[in-house]
Parts: structure tokens; sequence; C-alpha cells
């Protein structure tokens, strides 16, 4: 742990790059502690995808076209969403999806897509 702190440290100040072990290490740390901050843990890649259109005010009609699905089906992805985060409505969900940073669990192509 020690050699990676002063890895880490080389790093920051431009000085060293990392070593590939140590580039292992460091990235198994982050996608270790993402999975223990993910918010949007129990959601699916596909419900996370329309929870990102809903909080950016999307209506289920624009989301069924982009997502290439039927209105039904988004309408169920919505209610399927807000009830496994504990939410009562569309709005709550939205608001807990920006002020989490939704975008910041997207596949990249996702946020390509909606640029």
């Amino acid at each position: 742990m020690a050699e990676l702190m002063r890895a880490l440290e080389a790093v920051r100040q431009g000085t060293a790059s990392l070593d590939p072990a140590v580039t292992h290490r460091v990235m198994a740390m982050l996608r270790q502690k993402n999975a223990q901050r993910n918010p949007f843990k129990d959601l699916t890649e596909r419900e996370l995808r329309v929870l990102f259109l809903v909080a950016q005010g999307k209506t289920n009609t624009v989301i069924a076209e982009e997502l290439v699905l039927s209105e039904k089906t988004v309408r169920n992805y919505v209610s399927l969403v807000i009830t496994k985060l504990g939410f009562t409505n569309r709005v709550e969900a939205a608001t807990f999806a920006m002020q989490n940073r939704i975008e910041d669990f997207l596949p990249e192509t996702d946020l390509e897509d909606n640029d």
C-alpha cells in the first residue's frame, strides 16, 4: 500500500507514471469504491438509461422513440425504477438521479448519444 501511495503522489506531481501492476491495483480499488458508492447499483443498464432520460425531462413517448421500445414498456420501466429506488413518483426519481450525477454511472455510449 505504501508503494501505491508513493506512486500516486509521484503521478500527482507529474514526475512519474504508474507501473502496470500498480495501475491494475489502483483501477481495482477505484472500481470497488465506485461499486460501494453507486446509488444506482440495483438498476439494470436499461433501467439506468430510462432513468437518465426521465431526469432529462423526457416524456415516456420520447423515451420510447429514443430506446426503440413501446410506450407501455417505458411506463413499466419507469414504474419499476421508482419502486426499486423507494420513491413514489417520477419527479422524486429524477431529482435523485440528478443529485447523484447519474451520468457518471452510464456507459460512455449513452453519453455520446445524448450530447
